[in-house]
C-alpha cells in the first residue's frame, strides 16, 4: 500500500497515488473507498452493520481489548502466508471460540491435497445434550509425533478403528492410584461386558471371559520359555522343557475325561486312586497298594533293590525266585512245583495228585487229615518220647498191597537197635509173628504161624485152618482157646505149654512114632 491520507473535515480528498481514501463526513461517520474518490462505504462510529470488506495487508494486525502491545486478540497474516488468531503474551484471559447458534457447528476444514477442501473435524453442537463431541469423519485420522504419517495415528474407516504405533514401545498406563484399566466388548447379545482388567488395587491381571487359543498358540511361563500348554491341531500338550520339575498341587486333585468319568482322583492326606473307565481299579493305601481287580505284568515283578528275588511271568508258567534261586512254579496245565535247594520237592499233578521228591517233616502232634474235612482218618506223632498213631474215625482200617507176590512187612527197632520184623502178611494170606502175640483177643478165618503167641486173659479164635507155632515157638495161655482146626505145632521138641488151675505149668511133646510127653515147667 502506497499512502494512506487522512482528512477529518473534507468529504473527499485527491485520487493521486491514494489506494484508500479514509474521510469523515461531519455525519459521525468514516467513509473507507478503496476504489474512485466519491461516495463509499461508511462505517458508523458509534457502531453498525459494515456491508463492504476490510482489507488488512500483510503485517497490518486487527487488534482487539487491551493496550498497545498487551492485545487481548490479534488476527492478522505475514508476508509467509501464514494467518493467525492470537492472544499477546501479555494478555491474560483464555481464548475463547464459540459458536452460540442453536444445534449448529464449529467446523475445521482445510485443503484435501487436491486444491479443494475438506472437515478435518468438527465440534458437533447438535449432539452434545452435556455431552460434547468433537467429530472426526471417517478416514480421519488423529497423527502424534513427527514421523511422516504420525508416529502414533488413530482413525476409523468407515468399519474399523485403528490405533497404530510406527516407532518405539507403546505404553498404556494408569496413574490414578488403585484403578484399574478395563477392557470391554459386546457380550454376544447386544450388551457391554468386561473381558479383561489390569487390576491396580490388587495388581493382577483378572480375565472376565474364556481365553480362545488357536492351534499351535502357545501359552508360555517363565523367563525363559520354560512351560509351554498349547495344542497342535491333534493333540495337546503341557511341555515342561526348563529346569525344576512339574508340580500339580491340591488338596483333592481330579484328572479325567471332559465328560467327567475319574482316571486319577488324589485325596488329601489320603489314597491316590486309578480308573478304568470310570471305574476304581487301584488305590493306595497306609500300608501299600490295594489292587481292586487283575494286575497285568510284562516279564518280571521285582523287589526294590533286588533284582534276583522276583515273580517271573514265562511263557505258559509263573515262578517265585528269591536270591536266585527258585521257590515255586505254577504251570499253565495246572501242575504246581515246590522247590527246596533249587530241586522240586513237591509236584502238584492236573488229577489233584501230590508228589514228594524228599522226605516230608510234619512237627510234633501235627496231623495229617484224610477222608473230608471231618478228618474221618488222621496220622501224626505225639513228640519226643511219644507214639506214632494211625488214626480212623469211621469203618475199617485197611493196610492193601497190590503189588503182586509182595508181602506186607511190620518192621520196628529192637530195643538193642537192630531192626526187628515181628508181622509179615504174606500174598498167599498167612500171617507170621517173629515174637509173642499178646492182646485180649485174636480172631483168624485162616491158618496162622508164629514163633511165639502170648495171650493174656483173652481167646485165640481159629475159625479155620491151623495154627503153626515154628521150631522156637512157645505160648502163654491165660484164657480160652477156641479151635475150629487143628492146633500144629512143629518141632515137638520145643512142645506145647499147658497151665493147670493149681498155677503148675507142664510142657507137652511128641516124641517120633507118637508118643507123647508131659513133664512140669
Amino acid at each position: 500500500m502506497a499512502n494512506i491520507k487522512f482528512s477529518a473535515f473534507t468529504q473527499k480528498v485527491a485520487q493521486a497515488n491514494v489506494d484508500f481514501l479514509v474521510g469523515y463526513t461531519g455525519a459521525d461517520n468514516v467513509r473507507i473507498t478503496p476504489a474512485a474518490l466519491g461516495d463509499g462505504i461508511y462505517l458508523p462510529l458509534g457502531g453498525g452493520t459494515m456491508v463492504g470488506n476490510i482489507h488488512f495487508n500483510d503485517g497490518i494486525n486487527a487488534n482487539f481489548g487491551g493496550t498497545a502491545g498487551a492485545w487481548e486478540l490479534e488476527i492478522y497474516a505475514n508476508v509467509a502466508n501464514d494467518a493467525y488468531i492470537a492472544k499477546t503474551a501479555t494478555s491474560t484471559g483464555d481464548l475463547i471460540i464459540q459458536n452460540k447458534a442453536t444445534d449448529s457447528d464449529i467446523i475445521f476444514s482445510a485443503d484435501d491435497g487436491s486444491g479443494g477442501t475438506e472437515t478435518y473435524f468438527y465440534l458437533d453442537g447438535s449432539a452434545s445434550a452435556g455431552n460434547p463431541y468433537t467429530v472426526f469423519p471417517d478416514n480421519s485420522n488423529l497423527s502424534f509425533g513427527n514421523l511422516a504419517g504420525g508416529d502414533i495415528r488413530i482413525v476409523h474407516n468407515g468399519t474399523d478403528s485403528y490405533f497404530d504405533n510406527n516407532t518405539g514401545d507403546l505404553y498404556f498406563r494408569q496413574e490414578a492410584d488403585n484403578k484399574n484399566i478395563i477392557f470391554q466388548a459386546d457380550d454376544n447379545s447386544g450388551g457391554l461386558t468386561e473381558y479383561f482388567r489390569i487390576d491396580g488395587l490388587n495388581a493382577i491381571n483378572q480375565f472376565s471371559r474364556e481365553t480362545f487359543m488357536l492351534d499351535d498358540v502357545k501359552l508360555r511361563f517363565g523367563t525363559s520359555g520354560d512351560l509351554n500348554i498349547y495344542h497342535d491341531g491333534s493333540n495337546s500338550f503341557i511341555d515342561d522343557s526348563g529346569t525344576g520339575g512339574l508340580y500339580i498341587r491340591s488338596n483333592f486333585l481330579v484328572i479325567g475325561k471332559y465328560t467327567g468319568e475319574l482316571g486319577i482322583l488324589a485325596l488329601e492326606d489320603g489314597a491316590v486312586e486309578l480308573y478304568y473307565d470310570n471305574g476304581k481299579r487301584l488305590e493306595t493305601t497306609a500300608t501299600g497298594v490295594k489292587v481292586i481287580d487283575e494286575v497285568s505284568i510284562g516279564t518280571n515283578l521285582v523287589h526294590t533293590g533286588d533284582t534276583d528275588t522276583k515273580l517271573a511271568f514265562g511263557t505258559n508258567n509263573i515262578s517265585l525266585i528269591t536270591g536266585g534261586a527258585t521257590h515255586f512254579v505254577a504251570e499253565s496245565d495246572q501242575t504246581t512245583h515246590l522247590y527246596s535247594g533249587n530241586a522240586t520237592t513237591l509236584v502238584c499233578d492236573v488229577n489233584q495228585g501230590a508228589t514228594f521228591s524228599e522226605s516230608v517233616n510234619i512237627g510234633a502232634s501235627k496231623k495229617i487229615y484224610l477222608g473230608g474235612s471231618d478228618a474221618r482218618m488222621q496220622v501224626y506223632h505225639t513228640g519226643s518220647g511219644g507214639e506214632a498213631i494211625v488214626l480212623t474215625k469211621e469203618g475199617d482200617l485197611k493196610l492193601v498191597n497190590q503189588s503182586h507176590g509182595a508181602d506186607i512187612v511190620f518192621k520196628t527197632e529192637g530195643s538193642g537197635g537192630a531192626v526187628v520184623t515181628p508181622l509179615t502178611l504174606d500174598s498167599a494170606g498167612a500171617a507170621t509173628f517173629a515174637g509173642s502175640v499178646t492182646g485180649t483177643s485174636a480172631v483168624f478165618n485162616s491158618g496162622i504161624t508164629v514163633d511165639g503167641i502170648y495171650i493174656d486173659g483173652a481167646e485165640i479164635d481159629l475159625s479155620s485152618g491151623t495154627l503153626t507155632f515154628d521150631a522156637d515157638a512157645y505160648s502163654f495161655l491165660d484164657g480160652d482157646a477156641t479151635f475150629a482146626g487143628d492146633i500144629e505145632v512143629e518141632n515137638s521138641a520145643n512142645g506145647l505149654i499147658l497151665e493147670s488151675p493149681d498155677g503148675t505149668r507142664y510142657r507137652v511133646t511128641v516124641a517120633n512114632g507118637g508118643t507123647l510127653s508131659v513133664a512140669a515147667v
